[in-house]
């Protein structure tokens, strides 16, 4: 087998990283610097054209880039890591406003949970807690909340309201009621699972998202580089 890396979720990234066939290949990584003169062509990596392409790191460096999307503009989104950088070792604030989202998967994606901090005096959101979880119960995934909510005591969790039972779960274990699709209007100050249905509300997200992102209001650590990787590619 042979590629470029193309998409950094994609067989070939997967492979890598032992998330399947572990140990059953035996991986050799290719690039440009180390093969000038063999297999790649010295005056065609030279020349300023081919290096100024957006292929080129995937192409020629083993850089797993994929396809780029339309949403978010990548110097806003070099923007947002630097904030992240600069304020990620700021202690977390219990007395700040804390939302959480979970997106349950189903049984071919994985489930996403992140926590955000909304600090007032630097007038920035930061993400402090980032978790994927792969073939996990929703009664699992709830624990967590729960065990999340101990340190963070001011969160609120916005979850998917397409999936009741995964709901469902999340407000038992917050002891909350189950009856809450008949319910005209959730508020925030009254219940701490709160679902959003994403299919009918995902455009206004995304809206408010690219709001706080191009206003650089946005704070993420390059470590969450999945979340990172996603608004790279995200295409609307």
């Amino acid at each position: 087998m042979a590629s470029t890396p193309n998409r950094p979720d994609y067989l070939f990234a997967r492979i890598e990283k032992n998330e399947i066939f572990k140990d059953f290949f035996h991986k050799i990584f290719l690039d440009y610097n180390n093969e000038l003169g063999k297999i790649f062509d010295t005056d065609i990596i030279q020349r300023e054209r081919e290096r100024n392409e957006s292929y080129f790191e995937r192409e020629y460096n083993l850089k797993y880039l994929g396809k780029i999307g339309n949403v978010f503009p990548l110097v806003d989104i070099d923007k947002v890591i630097q904030l992240g950088i600069q304020y990620k070792d700021l202690p977390t604030n219990p007395f700040d406003l804390h939302i959480g989202g979970v997106d349950f998967g189903f049984n071919s994606s994985v489930t996403a949970l992140f926590i955000a901090e909304l600090d007032p005096q630097l007038q920035i959101v930061r993400i402090i807690v980032g978790k994927e979880y792969d073939k996990k119960t929703p009664s699992e995934i709830a624990n967590d909340m729960f065990q999340l909510h101990t340190p963070i005591p001011n969160l609120s969790w916005f979850v998917d309201g397409a999936n009741r039972g995964a709901v469902n779960e999340c407000k038992s274990k917050y002891g909350e009621s189950l009856d809450w699709e008949k319910v005209k209007d959730i508020y925030i100050e009254d219940d701490c699972i709160i679902p959003v249905n994403f299919g009918k509300e995902h455009k206004t997200i995304l809206q408010h998202l690219y709001q706080f992102l191009t206003k650089q209001k946005l704070a993420i650590d390059p470590k969450y580089d999945k979340l990172i990787r996603s608004f790279k590619i995200a295409y609307a």
